[in-house]
């Protein structure tokens, strides 16, 4: 009875370590996709809900952006903040001049939670 006993209290301490190891090193497989403006083109045409999301300075916007865009300058003090507001739950395709911001950003994005986040290699620059 004693060799039962002890067996099912070792058969249980593993069955919990086990779930508490498997729980805990499940990793965020959050990332940023990083896509050429063809894509990005496709990806705002097929979802009506996709953020667009420019990272530029006000003048760069002022220059020219995508039609629908959401300026959030990455450069703002407060920029962490004012993306966390938008909606994490919807895509969200981040772009500035040429790449180097966006993805800064889109790293931002991935710590904050956001789900589906598509960085647009070539910028506005690629955009035109």
């Amino acid at each position: 009875m004693n060799f039962m006993k002890r067996n099912l209290m070792y058969l249980l301490v593993a069955i919990f370590s086990f779930n508490f190891i498997s729980c805990n090193s499940k990793e965020d497989k959050r990332e940023v996709t990083v896509i050429k403006v063809d894509e990005a083109k496709t990806i705002l045409a097929e979802d009506p809900n996709v953020i667009i999301l420019d990272v530029r300075t006000p003048e760069e916007f002022q220059e020219g952006h995508i039609e629908g865009a959401v300026l959030i300058n990455f450069f703002d003090d407060n920029f962490e903040q004012q993306v966390a507001m938008l909606d994490k739950d919807k895509p969200v395709v981040i772009y500035c001049r040429s790449g180097n911001r966006s993805n800064k950003a889109g790293k931002i994005l991935t710590d904050l939670g956001f789900s589906e986040i598509y960085d647009m290699e070539d910028g506005y620059v690629g955009w035109e």
